[in-house]
């Protein structure tokens, strides 16, 4: 297993851009997960646009970001492609839907991944769940997308169940419950489940928060638990 990308997700506006960009300068693999949900714009987790478009705007070329849409926001990328249009300056675009049979219309919901992905070719990162994976299995024989095995669907619950078959095929990351205390657990477990040449990513949102303030040192110790480790 190689691990060839760190996301680390839940910056907002009590994060100075600048931090951010020192941390990429260290450390080639970070990516930086932007949470998009129109409703909390400005709240704990969820910064306001004026930051997103000043942390776009001013980030240093090798800076990496994935986008992850939340709410009306997946909603704005299924129906509008101007609207889609402002994430293809991101790296990758996640779209946060826990359970896609949910959604008004699947197939709509296929047709603007395709659209953008043709458009701008972004990666698309979705989330794999139970509920969610015949729906993925049918937009795998159309699209190459980034799966991301999260089975706490986002809470933040360490809980490994990962779809053997899914291995040798799209490029797939782990989420869930991945903190400075259990990365080095975490690592170990992934490394046993996945061959030795596979690609992966890890992304930690609730892990790296101190009184549920984005925390740069508990960034900086996965880092160091990761190098100090050989990964």
């Amino acid at each position: 297993m190689k691990l060839n990308k760190i996301t680390f997700t839940g910056a907002d506006d009590k994060v100075d851009v600048q931090q951010l960009y020192n941390i990429s300068d260290v450390n080639s693999r970070i990516e930086w997960g932007i949470l998009v949900y129109p409703k909390k714009y400005g709240y704990h987790r969820y910064p306001s646009l004026k930051w997103i478009s000043r942390f776009m705007r001013y980030k240093p070329y090798f800076v990496k970001t994935s986008a992850h849409l939340c709410g009306t926001a997946v909603h704005g990328f299924m129906s509008n492609p101007v609207y889609r249009e402002h994430f293809s300056d991101f790296d990758r675009v996640q779209l946060n839907v826990n359970d896609y049979y949910n959604l008004d219309n699947p197939r709509k919901f296929i047709g603007a991944i395709m659209d953008f992905m043709d458009n701008y070719s972004i990666p698309i990162i979705l989330q794999y769940n139970k509920p969610n994976s015949k729906i993925i299995d049918i937009i795998l024989k159309y699209a190459d997308i980034d799966i991301l095995f999260d089975s706490s669907r986002g809470n933040g619950i360490l809980k490994f169940d990962i779809d053997s078959q899914l291995f040798n095929d799209p490029y797939s990351g782990y989420a869930g419950g991945i903190k400075p205390e259990n990365v080095r657990s975490v690592m170990k477990i992934l490394n046993s489940i996945y061959d030795e040449d596979q690609k992966i990513w890890i992304d930690t949102e609730s892990g790296i928060r101190t009184h549920n303030e984005f925390d740069e040192n508990k960034v900086m110790l996965i880092l160091n638990h990761l190098y100090g480790d050989g990964y």
